[in-house]
């Protein structure tokens, strides 16, 4: 595909992926009640995070490799960096969760101990699918990276809660949402399966597998200390909320970075768009198409950005009267969140440029 399609898949893909998302957690704060919600995002947003240690930067660097050896068709290093990576970040999540589970027996508070346990559950999943979608983008495969978890799964989840909405007159448990989260999980990773293998390379697991394991692993942890300060800056603040306030707190909070993180939907689609360009532009040695991408990026983001940001400036407590009465209250802390992730924004794909 040329770059203008691409722009336009990757556009309308994130468009449906970014509203299946928004109204699922509309939902999710509309049949729980404020503390439920709260529990379910805290261990959700737990996880998101430690997936970025589980994955021990493979997420990144995945990217990289898998374009570089599609493209000089190095097709036994392919694969033996896509096993060896797969069962690092499989370990990984597993040992992660086993702390997490640990650490669940230390704490008196019930909400905490739920949330903890509930990210047991979430973490393997949560970074097996990263790993999966990151595959699909270095193989320049916008619809395999984002239609299975960003989608489907989403879909499944959303779909279960306006059944729950039209069917029952009581509050949801939140025990029950995250066993549909992880069983939902579970088909759209079954859904990612299939569409990897219709753009893999024929006769790519048929070839004896090499290693580079040094490389690959030193690569892949520089990238992961970068990708920590990230996640870090991006969520540590829901975790401290949550921990020194309460989940309940935490959940309120979360409403409202949500919906500061509609600012950087267009960046979302430049960078599913730009980074399987980057690497490819970057290896190929073509420092004009690599200047044309990052600054065609740079611009649509900033472009896309502005118009969100005003409307969330000046009617925050609208928008945050969509999860329900009690999140109003965090329509300050929005308005913050809003001009941080609109600096953001107008700073486009830098980190994909960095990383190659």
């Amino acid at each position: 595909m040329d770059n203008k399609k691409d722009y336009i898949w990757g556009f309308l893909l994130q468009i449906i992926s970014t509203g299946l998302l928004f109204g699922l957690h509309i939902l999710s704060a509309r049949v729980l009640s404020v503390e439920s919600y709260g529990i379910f995002n805290y261990a959700l947003t737990l996880a998101s995070t430690l997936s970025i240690v589980t994955c021990l930067g493979f997420q990144n660097s995945i990217i990289r490799f898998v374009s570089e050896y599609n493209i000089k068709s190095q097709f036994s290093l392919l694969h033996g960096f896509l096993f060896f990576s797969a069962c690092l970040v499989l370990l990984a999540s597993l040992g992660g969760s086993l702390v997490l589970l640990l650490a669940s027996n230390f704490t008196s508070d019930e909400s905490m101990y739920q949330s903890l346990r509930y990210a047991v559950l979430l973490l393997p999943i949560i970074s097996v699918g990263i790993w999966r979608a990151r595959m699909a983008r270095g193989f320049n495969s916008l619809k395999a990276a984002i239609i299975p978890e960003e989608i489907v799964r989403t879909t499944l989840i959303i779909t279960f809660l306006l059944l729950w909405i039209l069917l029952s007159d009581s509050v949801l448990m939140h025990q029950l949402l995250v066993s549909v989260y992880v069983s939902s999980s579970v088909v759209a990773f079954v859904v990612g399966i299939v569409y990897l293998a219709k753009i893999i390379p024929p006769g790519l697991f048929s070839s004896k597998r090499v290693r580079r394991t040094r490389v690959w692993i030193k690569s892949s942890l520089s990238m992961m200390s970068g990708g920590i300060s990230q996640e870090v800056i991006n969520r540590s603040d829901v975790l401290l909320i949550g921990y020194f306030l309460g989940v309940t707190h935490a959940g309120i909070y979360g409403a409202a970075l949500k919906l500061s993180l509609l600012n950087v939907f267009v960046l979302k689609v430049v960078d599913v768009v730009v980074a399987p360009k980057i690497a490819t532009s970057f290896f190929s040695g073509n420092k004009k198409e690599l200047k044309n991408v990052i600054v065609h990026g740079v611009t649509i983001s900033a472009l896309g950005a502005a118009p969100s940001c005003i409307f969330m400036i000046f009617f925050p407590e609208l928008l945050l009267g969509l999860f329900g009465p009690d999140y109003t209250q965090a329509s300050t802390v929005l308005v913050i969140l809003v001009v941080g992730q609109f600096v953001n924004a107008v700073t486009g794909p830098v980190g994909h440029s960095l990383l190659m």
